[in-house]
């Protein structure tokens, strides 16, 4: 077994990973100056800005597959997971028709039982993964077929938070750990560990034992944003940290970081700096809410073959945030930024503005009782059958 660490002088990057200065791409390094954004801001971002096309596809009802409050989607090549609040079953619909195809529903202590019905896709073998607690993978298929378990070796306990890539499997700790806890557990399809991470700049400021006086927290565009207040004005703030896979390879961020790094060869190494100069969000402002109102912080990031999609907020102690969403270009170097109320105008088919997650079929159908000449539209021709009381209605973008 392999045994990660973070050599010196990466760590002294780390620490200092939040105020990357602008320079021409090296190696692959792209740097994404935020705060020149910030300088040109534009009113919105539309639809057309991140994707090329969207289609809209009504889900079968019958009561074996009614989708309750707050729908949740994951998109494969055929087929549309479904979850939403409190749900006891991950729901299968066919990408194309919307046709209700399986029902899976296992979470409990039994053989081929998990505890947590997380959706994890893993599109190299086209199985969902399952944790079932403390270190066991549960898999199925999207047609409701059993595929056996996995057993995690090398930890006590694993998140459910799953990613993949052709031979490897990652599970995140986002956050909420101790600084000696291991953020990233890399496995083999066997699952034995071979690689692993331990950010000691995870907890940064934080004081062991403190007496908590009180305990908020806020959205800051697609993040939860916690903070501990100490009295006297002593606090500790936390939010989740980035992992993802990109073109077969692990992408990490840690929270209060502007820097994006890719794991090769068991190091980290800088593949996205996000330049926020004098605005830079200083790793104090984690123990302290004064002094930080006008300081930029970046709250996640994504990536595409075309585009680094980020988001980033600012007042983040305030009654009310400032958020932005960004997209940078990887073809031309240009960076748009906007601010971020949680939908997009949809601008390539002229409906209701895209939210990243089904839309209620109520919703749907008082949109159309007040805009009738949707009909004359052919793309939203699968719309007009749909009634109040349906299943939602999945919106696919490309």
């Amino acid at each position: 077994m392999k045994k990660a660490f973070i050599p010196a002088a990466l760590l002294a990057l780390l620490a200092a990973c939040g105020n990357p200065k602008p320079a021409e791409p090296t190696d692959g390094l792209i740097v994404i100056d935020v705060e020149n954004a910030l300088n040109h801001l534009e009113d919105e971002l539309k639809m057309s800005d991140l994707y090329d096309t969207v289609r809209y596809v009504p889900l079968e009802t019958k009561d074996s597959c009614l989708v309750g409050d707050r729908p949740y989607m994951v998109t494969t090549d055929k087929y549309l997971l479904v979850s939403y609040a409190q749900s006891p079953a991950i729901l299968t619909f066919d990408k194309e028709t919307g046709r209700f195809v399986a029902r899976i529903a296992h979470q409990g202590q039994g053989p081929k039982e998990y505890t947590s019905s997380n959706i994890c896709y893993n599109k190299h073998d086209g199985l969902l993964y399952f944790l079932r607690e403390p270190n066991q993978i549960q898999r199925y298929d999207p047609t409701d077929g059993y595929h056996g378990r996995i057993v995690l070796q090398g930890v006590k306990r694993t998140s459910s938070n799953l990613s993949f890539t052709d031979s490897l499997i990652i599970s995140h700790n986002q956050y909420m750990i101790t600084p000696n806890e291991r953020i990233l557990n890399i496995f083999n399809y066997r699952g034995e560990l071979v690689d692993s991470l331990i950010d000691p700049m995870v907890k940064a400021g934080y004081e062991e034992g403190r007496s908590i006086q009180g305990l908020y927290q806020s959205n800051l565009s697609r993040a939860s944003f916690l903070w501990a207040d100490y009295g006297n004005g002593s606090i500790w703030a936390d939010m989740p940290s980035d992992s993802y896979v990109h073109e077969g390879v692990l992408k990490y961020r840690r929270a209060f970081c502007d820097t994006v790094y890719v794991l090769k060869n068991g190091r980290l190494e800088p593949s996205i700096a996000f330049h926020t100069g004098k605005l830079h969000f200083p790793l104090e402002g984690r123990k302290r809410r004064t002094g930080v109102a006008d300081k930029v912080l970046i709250t996640g990031a994504f990536e595409t073959p075309t585009q680094v999609i980020f988001y980033c907020a600012r007042d983040v102690y305030g009654d009310e945030p400032q958020t932005y969403r960004g997209v940078y270009d990887r073809r031309t170097g240009t960076t748009r930024l906007a601010p971020d109320n949680g939908e997009l105008e949809d601008d390539l088919t002229h409906f209701l503005p895209y939210e990243g997650r089904p839309l209620e079929a109520y919703r749907v159908v008082e949109w159309l009782e007040t805009h009738p000449e949707a009909k004359e539209n052919p793309a939203l021709a699968p719309l007009l059958k749909v009634q109040e009381e349906d299943n939602p209605v999945a919106v696919i973008v490309d």
